[in-house]
């Protein structure tokens, strides 16, 4: 029942970005502005605990470090022609974490409300030249784990000295939060520099069967980005 629910969040999520991400495709939408991003920049994530479970009553946990990790990404969004304030974003990035013995691919789609406050507004520019902003929205994190097997608690869970890779693949609902500032270049309006704070969390949840028996790993990831990039706006 648990799945059952984590994928009807990620499907509801999923249908509101390709809606989203229609509705900024398609020409006759209003948008006074649309926008596209390129983002970089690097990820922290906190000291979690960790737990693997190979039945009711066989369970190990630990505290892990994930370390600090590289991270690239893509939004679209376009700005509100009523209210120049408020608009939408469709953001997809990657980034990888580690721990010992394997690592954690993540690859976040989330849907964002951006708001905004347009300063240094002018006639040639009426939404302004400078631009903070925050975003905040739902995400779905698609994450992949590799896990060396012998390095773990899965052999003395299973009572046998096994070796391999544990691996999974999960969809998991969480949070995404952003908040930065924009600054046009004078030179060519159009495109605009950044940088800006993410705060990501998520409960990743990974099933695999291990010699007939179903062996869980779960934790949680609350990581913080500081990004850099380029905003083309159109």
């Amino acid at each position: 029942m648990k799945r059952m629910r984590k994928r009807t969040s990620a499907s509801w999520i999923a249908t509101v970005a390709l809606a989203l991400a229609f509705s900024l495709s398609y020409p006759h939408v209003s948008y006074a502005e649309r926008f596209a991003d390129i983002i970089l920049g690097g990820s922290l994530s906190m000291d979690e605990t960790i737990t693997i479970s190979a039945a009711p009553q066989a369970k190990a946990t630990a505290r892990v470090s994930f370390g600090r990790s590289f991270i690239i990404g893509y939004r679209l969004g376009g700005w509100s022609e009523k209210h120049r304030w408020a608009g939408f974003a469709l953001d997809a990035s990657l980034f990888q974490q580690s721990i010992d013995g394997g690592d954690i691919e993540i690859i976040p789609l989330s849907a964002l409300l951006m708001l905004r406050l347009p300063l240094l507004k002018s006639d040639a520019h009426p939404a302004g030249e400078l631009w903070p902003y925050i975003g905040l929205g739902p995400s779905i994190f698609f994450s992949t784990i590799n896990y060396n097997v012998r390095d773990s608690a899965i052999p003395a869970l299973l009572h046998q000295p096994i070796s391999g890779t544990y691996s999974d693949r999960a969809a998991d609902v969480g949070l995404d939060l952003r908040a930065g500032i924009a600054k046009m270049l004078p030179h060519y309006p159009p495109l605009a520099v950044f940088g800006e704070y993410r705060y990501s969390q998520f409960k990743p949840d990974f099933e695999e069967d291990v010699l007939g028996t179903e062996v869980k790993i779960a934790t949680k990831l609350t990581t913080h980005h500081l990004l850099v990039g380029f905003t083309y706006r159109f």
